[in-house]
């Protein structure tokens, strides 16, 4: 019972401390122009930066490789277009309408998706701002505390059930967790060993 609700009343204060990085994001975001500008610009910025190690990862292996056959001259104004966040909106506004012509192949790879985890990284993580992308990081790593490591990903504060409490209280363990490990299969041999192991302990 001590671990239950150690556990869940530092869960708690963790949650608080969240929200209030939350609304400290938020108001950071006011003076870049907005929630949704802030979160353009991240993606934007996360363009660039994955197109500037492609750039140099290119560029290696170019320089280790015998017969790679030597790039064309690019302009440099050509050159500074593919990192222009404008133009890197534009492609990704062009893309999403051709993944929106067919709705039924995408409704199948959603499904094939395993489900996401919820502290997965704030998507302003990536805010060319330090001040916003340093607040997105600490509410990633205060919501990764707040969820469990999976499979089903349970969230303070959806653990506190009846089931939850009773589940836990069957469990040989001292330490409260959000989620344990569980096997889908049943093995009849090792529930025999643990009880022969049991029993002959008495």
């Amino acid at each position: 019972m001590h671990s239950y609700t150690a556990v869940n009343g530092y869960l708690r204060y963790v949650s608080t401390q969240a929200d209030t990085v939350l609304a400290e994001l938020k108001d950071s975001t006011e003076t870049a122009g907005g929630w949704e500008k802030a979160m353009l610009d991240a993606q934007s910025h996360r363009v660039e930066l994955d197109l500037a190690a492609g750039v140099s990862s290119n560029e290696g292996t170019n320089e280790h490789s015998p017969v790679s056959t030597p790039l064309p001259a690019i302009d440099s104004d050509v050159q500074k277009s593919y990192v222009n966040p404008s133009t890197a909106n534009a492609l990704r506004k062009r893309l999403t309408a051709v993944s929106k012509v067919d709705k039924d192949v995408v409704v199948q790879e959603e499904e094939e998706v395993p489900k996401s985890d919820p502290a997965a990284p704030h998507p302003l993580i990536d805010h060319p701002s330090e001040t916003i992308a340093s607040l997105a990081n600490e509410y990633t790593n205060l919501r990764a505390e707040l969820v469990s490591t999976g499979p089903e990903y349970v969230e303070w504060p959806h653990n506190i059930t009846l089931k939850n409490f009773g589940v836990y209280m069957m469990i040989p363990t001292l330490i409260y967790e959000l989620e344990y490990p569980r096997t889908t299969k049943i093995r009849p041999l090792y529930v025999f060993e643990k009880t022969v192991g049991a029993s002959s302990l008495d």
